[in-house]
């Protein structure tokens, strides 16, 4: 349960120490307006005295000029307007009274969840996202203010999970979202229980994140981090949900796309997860096609128990970690057919029927031009989709075992 104001238990409430002017209007950006190039704001402060606390309220720096990279002030002091517009907004439901601050979580011996590149933590029914904005370089605030637009998008995407808390403690932003089942860890669960992700169900959760693809990609957007850790499932509702846009950027070519994040060309996909952005040459377009491969190597990992569908390979089978990683590329464009050499090689019962066949088979081709559309993959999948009660047995069914399995698994 959350923590309520002006009850015994709650702590206090943590004063907000990074501050600007108000917006001057109540209009709050689209999530790629507000990524334009260098982002305009009002003159504004960070903290009263233009100094920065850290969640303790102790100071870190003794001025911006000092503290910040040239240019990242006039992208923080944005987001931080951003938030306070966004932070009013009457849907949210947790507010900073009902959370404490990141230290408590720490000091009460909270573990934070693994592999997440922010500090994460489960409070109740909700986890807390807690973002370290000091100090930073342009581009990371730019990237979390499409971030907060994406949490924040209205109307709600029924594909992305929202935020139902959004404000600053101390010198951390932090996004309060509804705690929800992680695919990775689903589908090792499902292996250990020696089951097999059925068709229907796979293809459900497919069709529920290329939806979530498909409204990026209506707005000219690259989610960029796709991958099984990033995709949940609602359990009462059994909707398939994309989460972590800390990595979108606007579709572009190669050279473009590079040029206007400030990043290498493959530092918006996950090693491992898709094959960089130079791999072809620099006016290959970057844009959905590239999601739509991550999502089909989640999803062939899921059947795999969570074992990489690519290091899954015979070829790979001797290398090290630092070596598969290196070998990716060249092994997924040497398998033309990735989903075949998997069943040839034993490692998948040859039993996934069309037209998830179909869209598994496209969505992994190495050309991303010839490479299957979020809208084309959405069709092809609408006739398979099965009713959210099938999904919702199949997920209780593994998370909640018959008590004789429980028992006998003790012993």
């Amino acid at each position: 349960m959350l923590r309520r104001g002006n009850k015994g238990a709650c702590p206090k409430k943590v004063p907000v120490t990074i501050d600007v002017k108000a917006p001057t209007c109540d209009c709050t950006p689209g999530i790629a307006e507000s990524q334009n190039g260098a982002v305009e704001s009002e003159a504004g402060s960070i903290g009263s005295t233009g100094q920065v606390m850290d969640s303790k309220g102790e100071k870190i720096g003794s001025g911006i000029s000092a503290l910040f990279p040239p240019g990242a002030t006039a992208n923080l002091e944005y987001l931080v307007r951003l938030v306070e517009t966004h932070s009013r907004n009457p849907r949210l439901e947790v507010h900073s009274s009902q959370v404490p601050p990141i230290h408590d979580f720490m000091e009460s011996g909270s573990k934070a969840f693994p592999k997440a590149s922010n500090l994460v933590f489960a409070f109740g029914e909700t986890v807390c996202k807690f973002i370290s904005l000091i100090p930073k370089a342009p581009n990371f605030y730019r990237a979390l203010i499409m971030e907060v637009n994406a949490v924040m998008h209205e109307p709600k995407c029924k594909y992305w999970v929202q935020a139902n808390g959004l404000f600053f403690t101390g010198s951390h932003l932090c996004i309060v979202m509804p705690k929800m089942i992680v695919m990775s860890d689903f589908a090792r669960t499902v292996s250990a229980q020696r089951k097999s992700m059925p068709c229907e169900v796979l293809a459900s959760m497919i069709y529920d994140w290329l939806q979530g693809i498909k409204a990026l990609e209506d707005q000219n957007l690259l989610h960029g981090d796709i991958k099984a850790e990033n995709l949940l499932l609602h359990r009462l509702t059994g909707v398939a949900k994309l989460t972590d846009f800390g990595s979108v950027g606007e579709h572009n070519t190669v050279d473009a796309y590079t040029k206007k994040h400030g990043l290498p060309p493959d530092a918006r996909c996950t090693v491992h997860r898709c094959i960089p952005f130079g791999i072809n040459d620099a006016e290959t377009k970057v844009c959905s096609k590239f999601d739509v491969l991550s999502l089909a190597l989640a999803a062939l990992e899921s059947l795999l128990g969570g074992e990489n569908p690519v290091f899954a390979l015979e070829a790979l089978k001797y290398y090290s970690l630092p070596e598969k990683e290196r070998a990716f590329s060249e092994t997924l464009k040497a398998h033309q057919n990735l989903l075949k050499s998997l069943e040839d090689e034993d490692k998948l019962a040859k039993n996934i029927v069309p037209p998830l066949r179909t869209v598994l088979q496209q969505s992994t081709i190495n050309n991303p031009s010839d490479r299957i559309s979020p809208s084309t993959a959405i069709e092809l999948l609408e006739t398979s989709v099965p009713d959210r009660e099938q999904v919702r047995a199949f997920v209780e069914g593994v998370l909640m075992p018959p008590k004789k399995a429980c028992k006998d698994a003790s012993r």
